[in-house]
């Protein structure tokens, strides 16, 4: 059979698209269970810290509509922000794994979960800078368009602020799609933020519109077959919890969650990490490379 996940040349849409689901085929145990076993313990973990909020201040903020009917709670909402920050840690493991599948090696989950141990607090800094990166056209956006308003708070409007808003956007999208290779850097060359950031930068150079058409082109697909699995686990969890309206607002939105997480963040890290191994394959040949760890 072919070893690896791909083969050593400048990757295809198509290549890159069967490497995704290769990569999740070749380590099962640890591109699914992982994320399964770290995205289950963030959520109950923030369900549980939500409740005993709720519990300790009497009162829940979130928990009614206009209609008076319990929507959000603490456990929901704190639950939710528990999964995601365990998608983004997760991460590390899953585009090493796949890193590994390219080289023809096979992660168990122990080693990919040491992996996410050894890089967390990395991931988290260069998280936290590409936060501060983004913010920075957003700070923009806020000193360009209060003085305006507050001289002229009925002319100005959208003549500016859709123009403006415009640019921010092309900005900040221009911005992900130069850092979208930085996490990969982190995961599986073990470089800190700020070299991980020029790194990315480096690999991207060029390769914008390229990088663009596969990503969305990749993220439809797999948010199709997401999108099917999600609805029927989230129909599940509906009907289990149909007796009790607030519990079932928490579970139906666990639930919706956890089975997109645990179905589309395998294959977003996947692709992430093909995309990567393309860009050093065109700008590094890293082709020659590959070919020599795979075929000696």
């Amino acid at each position: 059979g072919e070893p690896g996940i791909i083969q050593p040349r400048p990757l295809s849409f198509g290549d890159i698209l069967g490497g995704i689901f290769s990569a999740v085929r070749y380590s099962p145990g640890t591109m699914f269970g992982l994320t399964v076993v770290l995205t289950l313990a963030a959520q109950l973990i923030g369900i549980g810290v939500g409740y005993l909020l709720g519990q300790e201040f009497g009162f829940d903020p979130f928990a009614e509509d206009e209609a008076g009917l319990p929507t959000l709670s603490w456990a929901s909402l704190i639950g939710l922000a528990a999964t995601s920050f365990a998608e983004l840690i997760t991460g590390i493991g899953l585009r090493w794994a796949t890193f590994q599948a390219v080289l023809a090696k096979k992660a168990a989950p122990l080693d990919a979960a040491r992996q996410i141990v050894r890089r967390f607090w990395a991931m988290v800094g260069l998280y936290t800078v590409m936060l501060l990166i983004w913010a920075a056209p957003v700070t923009a956006l806020i000193l360009v368009l209060a003085p305006a308003f507050a001289d002229n708070p009925d002319g100005v409007g959208p003549a500016v602020a859709i123009p403006v808003t415009l640019g921010l956007a092309t900005v900040m999208a221009w911005l992900s799609v130069r850092l979208i290779l930085a996490p990969c850097v982190v995961a599986i060359e073990n470089r800190g933020p700020f070299a991980a950031i020029r790194r990315s930068w480096f690999l991207t150079r060029g390769r914008f519109w390229r990088i663009v058409g596969i990503y969305l082109g990749s993220v439809m697909l797999i948010s199709m077959a997401t999108n099917v699995l999600s609805t029927v686990f989230t129909l599940a969890s509906a009907l289990i919890a149909a007796g009790n309206t607030e519990l079932a607002s928490t579970i139906v939105l666990s639930a919706s969650s956890l089975t997109s997480a645990v179905f589309s963040l395998p294959l977003t890290s996947a692709l992430a990490t093909l995309i990567y191994v393309d860009a050093r394959i065109r700008a590094e040949a890293f082709d020659l490379e590959l070919s020599e760890e795979l075929f000696g």
